[in-house]
């Protein structure tokens, strides 16, 4: 397997024996939000690590990964250790880093040798899964070394251990992220209890660089202390304690250092605004605004000239609108809006859409000038609209945008026309568009409007009811996607459903685009398609002559037929009957 070795590998000194010690500073990473872009070596590189360490102890052959240089390997074991900050990611960093340690012995005294690498692999999830002795073992291996403790605390045992190590080690602390599950029970300790086991937060934090606390209880601001860190916290630069109305002190010394924050819902938008004044550095800032604590906007400007992404979650439009109005970013910020995601919003009037849709475009049009989008999904629900990066969800880091619309102002909107007059979608080639929630009526919605505003997709992906409601605006889908050559269809259903009268959606947007001239070339079914699921016969496509279909089922290798080749069978997914 050949690798590119990243450029940025070589950009800094090469690393001794002190830099392997307890006593050296973990390079820092750009923030701890997934969203701003942080340095990571190639992952094929890291995945080629873990896949010699896999080879070598079956065949023990010799390779360009094991005889890379001492210095490069470990600045690669370094760069595995970051994977910690997502809790997610499988292989756990510190099962990578054991593979990597029983590659040979030049490896494993490398890693033995670096108390620095396993100071960031104090993993207690993982450490649930094995003995205490293994627990002991990883932490005597830390040495002196600044620590990175990560956990998703769900028992008493694990967290006596957790908590007791925090106490003890709370100095060392680099970085912490915690998940605590168990607090969704409030009777399993008393408050006293509780108060006791985050007292170490009191206590000054020298090397605290990174802090995520996803609590599961609402009220664990009667628990969690007021006072952080003795206001002594010089190298903080990320504070994240969500899932909770807990107000962290905006008054602390630490304040103006930040580079990431989240404010929960127990801030009121005056006392949001008044902290981001002292925030110069702010790259990335989450936001919960609820209306109970709104308080008054409309002050001076707040100007963050370093922001990168501003992440809001609101209760309904209008405070949206006034928030994001009181705030400029730089012109690199992007934007993720999000309108009433846990509770049903209060219904805008049309002024005050209005005033948010001019808000988000304010926001978006710089951002899209540097970094416009190729890939955008539209979710239409009976209340709220989404529209979204089409990369949100994919591999992080990322920094996709997302706002929100009331779908009853969706046919007048004038936030996506200006976005499109702008030439902000210019560069968009696939284009998604499905529904969530409670059925509702989407042919009141002029889908086919919006559309209209992507002229040079080539990749289309829609569901049925997506395709019927365009069928029934004939005259203006006929215009729409010149260039479109694929169609994705997710959600074929079983004929014995009945949803539609006549030939399925899709059957007749093949249809119309043949008898256009723009016939379609791909037709694509994903694998989670119910006509995969239910290994449905769709032989009735052979009639379309040229046109490639496509399609996988779970487990196997992806198949293609061309329609007209003279085997119809290939399309009849129950492949028992032939």
């Amino acid at each position: 397997m050949t690798v590119a070795i990243p450029a940025s590998l070589y950009d800094t000194p090469s690393p001794s024996r002190q830099h392997m010690a307890a006593s050296q500073v973990a390079t820092p990473l750009d923030t701890l939000h997934p969203t701003l872009n942080v340095q990571h070596p190639d992952f094929e590189l890291r995945l080629a690590v873990f896949e010699a360490s896999d080879s070598m102890q079956a065949t023990r052959n010799t390779s360009a990964i094991p005889t890379l240089h001492e210095d490069l390997l470990w600045k690669i074991f370094l760069e595995i250790t970051n994977d910690a900050r997502d809790p997610f990611i499988f292989p756990r960093p510190i099962l990578t880093m054991r593979h990597c340690s029983q590659v040979c012995r030049h490896w494993r005294s490398l890693i033995l040798s670096s108390s620095l690498i396993w100071g960031r692999l104090i993993d207690m999830d993982s450490f649930r899964r094995r003995t205490d002795n293994w627990m002991k073992e990883v932490v005597r291996r830390a040495g002196d070394a600044v620590l990175w403790v990560y956990a998703i605390v769900t028992d008493a045992r694990l967290d006596l251990f957790l908590f007791t190590f925090l106490r003890e080690n709370w100095r060392r602390v680099e970085m912490l992220l915690i998940t605590d599950w168990t607090l969704s029970d409030g009777s399993a300790r008393s408050l006293e209890q509780q108060q006791k086991m985050w007292t170490f937060l009191r206590e000054p934090a020298p090397h605290l660089r990174w802090i995520m606390l996803s609590m599961c209880s609402p009220d664990s601001q009667k628990f969690l202390p007021t006072g952080l860190f003795a206001d002594n916290a010089p190298l903080l630069s990320d504070l994240c304690i969500s899932n909770t109305r807990y107000k962290f002190p905006t008054q602390a010394s630490w304040i103006p250092n930040l580079s990431a924050v989240t404010f929960s819902d127990g801030f009121a938008v005056e006392e949001v605004l008044d902290a981001l004044r002292k925030m110069p550095r702010l790259q990335y800032l989450k936001l919960y605004v609820n209306g109970s604590r709104l308080g008054v906007a409309g002050g001076s400007m707040i100007i963050l000239p370093k922001l990168k992404m501003l992440h809001c979650l609101f209760v309904d439009f209008s405070r949206a609108g006034a928030l994001l109005q009181d705030i400029t970013p730089s012109t690199d910020c992007c934007l993720h809006a999000e309108v009433g995601p846990y509770a049903p919003p209060v219904y805008p009037h049309h002024s005050q859409h209005q005033r948010y849709e001019a808000v988000v475009a304010k926001y978006l049009v710089p951002h899209f000038s540097l970094h416009p989008p190729s890939f955008v999904v539209f979710e239409f629900g009976r209340e709220i609209s989404r529209v979204y990066d089409g990369h949100l969800y994919q591999q992080p880091p990322n920094r996709g945008f997302f706002f929100s619309l009331h779908t009853s102002y969706v046919p007048s909107c004038s936030l996506i026309k200006n976005l499109s007059a702008s030439s902000c979608f210019s560069q968009v080639r696939s284009l998604q568009m499905r529904t969530f929630g409670a059925p509702f009526k989407l042919e009141e919605l002029g889908i086919a409007s919006f559309c209209s505003t992507f002229p040079f997709i080539t990749t289309f992906s829609a569901l049925e009811w997506i395709l019927h409601a365009l069928l029934q605006e004939p005259s203006t889908t006929a215009t729409l996607f010149p260039a479109l050559t694929t169609l994705q269809v997710p959600d074929i259903p079983r004929p014995e459903h009945g949803a539609f009268s006549g030939e399925p959606p899709h059957q007749q947007f093949i249809q119309l685009r043949k008898a256009l001239g723009r016939p379609i070339s791909v037709l694509e079914i994903p694998c989670t398609s119910p006509a995969i699921e239910a290994r449905l016969d769709m032989s009735h496509l052979d009639v379309h002559i040229g046109l490639m279909v496509k399609w996988k089922f779970p487990g196997k290798d992806p198949e293609e037929y061309v329609c007209g080749s003279g085997h119809p069978e290939r399309l009849r997914f129950d492949r028992k009957k032939w």
